[in-house]
């Protein structure tokens, strides 16, 4: 108990410090705030004169001016929405919201999910996995920077954490779990896939695991229904809410499905004709090949306007017939997914604040720091081995639940859900919006790599503990 009390007593001093810092630790506004300002007329006003809607790069801007000026059409639906949507309704029209009202009321949800994790675990040993899982996440910088922005990340990356931690307790669970964590893992559903679109197919595979170990180990089919049917409606019900067809949405579309096909995949390919006619585009669109949304001219003259017709399913023959459209571009994006976080952004307020002892002992705990520093063969063959493991462990895994066999210490299941987390990340950005800020759209790699880290961990301690003998059925003490 007294570690776990260590480990999270360090990580919740480290959100608090980087989160209610002043000036700002945080991103800053690549444009993408627009989706969430646009939705309740919370608008940046950056003090020099700017528009509302442009970005601003060179660093965060504590200035929020709620102007109540809602535009529908570049607005997405997301249930991240709700934090800036509740501090909107602490001030009067033209009111200024500081940020850290925002993640004041974050940093209140991720304590409450870690309280009700915690509560749910049943023990010392599975509480101290439980601070592991939370540690990868809000302990880490790149995550914390977050806190204070209009992106919808946050949401998400409380989810991963949830589902995460869920799954983990119900398949390490030697009595019936608690009604309690069957409803965390419904809300952890929730918030992985209504936060971002990118993320709500990883929902829908939490939700069919979550299923599957619930009715094979208590026979609970009701929960098990729950949750293969929250996962599943994810995907579909983000996509009603925010159609393609419109507004901002529609630009979107095309501008990740250019960058998918033709800055991502057909530069890969060794026979680009014959990948033309598989992927269904006429052969005029090879003058596209190698482009993405921001060469110049693209939007205005498209190349292959037959693009917005196109669907990422008919990627698979593709990668049948020509395995380089996959691995190659996979390959890119793991190379691409570093440093983390992307010093694009501009993450002070103060430039003055990069020596910020606060930043710097941050920046010295986080996992990513030590995952940066790897050379690049290094990180390539490690990033590998975690999804090769992921898919190793998950088939393992499944193999043990449905023959009647668990491992109480949950070491594969650490290892399946951080290996399918880090293959998800990277396939979902590059073959969901191409290379482009692959940092950002592929940051849930960290937690991952993180998780299966985690896993290593356990074994080591379970080990040491025994007498340097791991003996399946016994859950580890702290």
């Amino acid at each position: 108990m007294a570690v776990t009390a260590a480990v999270l007593l360090f990580t919740v001093g480290k959100m608090f410090a980087i989160t209610m810092a002043s000036p700002l630790f945080a991103y800053s506004n690549h444009f993408d705030f627009i989706r969430v300002e646009s939705c309740m007329g919370l608008w940046q006003d950056y003090g020099d004169g700017s528009d509302k809607t442009a970005p601003h790069v060179a660093g965060p801007v504590n200035r929020l001016v709620l102007d109540r000026d809602v535009r529908m059409d570049l607005c997405v639906v997301s249930l991240d929405n709700l934090f800036p949507y509740i501090a909107t309704r602490l001030h009067r029209h033209d009111g200024h919201v500081d940020f850290r009202q925002i993640s004041g009321l974050r940093i209140a949800a991720a304590l409450a999910a870690l309280w009700a994790l915690i509560a749910a675990a049943r023990g010392r040993g599975r509480s101290l996995v439980v601070a592991g899982l939370f540690t990868a996440i809000f302990g880490e910088i790149g995550y914390l920077a977050y806190f204070n922005t209009l992106y919808n990340e946050f949401t998400m990356l409380l989810g991963a954490f949830v589902c995460a931690a869920s799954l983990w307790l119900l398949g390490t669970s030697v009595a019936r779990p608690p009604r309690r964590l069957l409803v965390l893992m419904v809300v952890g559903l929730l918030m992985l896939g209504l936060a971002k679109q990118q993320y709500s197919g990883l929902a829908t595979a939490f939700g069919l695991c979550a299923a599957l170990v619930v009715a094979k180990r208590w026979n609970a089919r009701r929960a098990a229904a729950t949750f293969a049917l929250v996962g599943l409606l994810c995907p579909p019900v983000f996509a009603v809410l925010n159609p393609s067809d419109y507004g901002l949405q529609g630009g979107i579309k095309m501008a990740n499905i250019t960058d998918t096909f033709l800055g991502a995949v057909l530069p890969a390919a060794k026979d680009p004709a014959s990948a033309l006619a598989t992927l269904h585009l006429p052969a005029s669109c090879v003058n596209g090949i190698g482009k993405d949304w921001y060469t110049p001219g693209l939007q205005e003259n498209h190349p292959c306007p037959e693009l917005r017709r196109a669907t990422r399913a008919r990627l698979i023959p593709l990668f049948v017939s020509q395995p380089g459209t996959f691995f190659g571009p996979v390959s890119r994006a793991i190379d691409l997914a570093r440093p983390f976080p992307d010093p694009g952004y501009g993450m002070f307020e103060d430039p003055r604040s990069s020596n910020d002892a606060r930043y710097r002992l941050a920046v010295a705990t986080s996992f990513a720091t030590y995952a940066d520093a790897l050379p690049q063969p290094v990180f390539r063959w490690l990033m590998s081995v975690a999804m090769v493991s992921g898919v190793v462990a998950s088939v393992w895994y499944c193999v043990k639940l449905l023959t009647g066999r668990t491992d109480r210490l949950g070491i594969d299941l650490l290892l399946a859900m951080g290996g399918i987390t880090v293959l998800y990340a990277i396939g979902s950005s590059v073959f969901g919006d191409g290379v482009f800020d692959m940092t950002r759209h592929a940051s849930l790699w960290c937690f991952g790599l993180a998780t299966q880290a985690l896993a290593i961990l356990v074994w080591i301690a379970a080990a040491v503990l025994r007498g340097g003998r791991v003996k399946t059925g016994t859950t580890p003490q702290s």
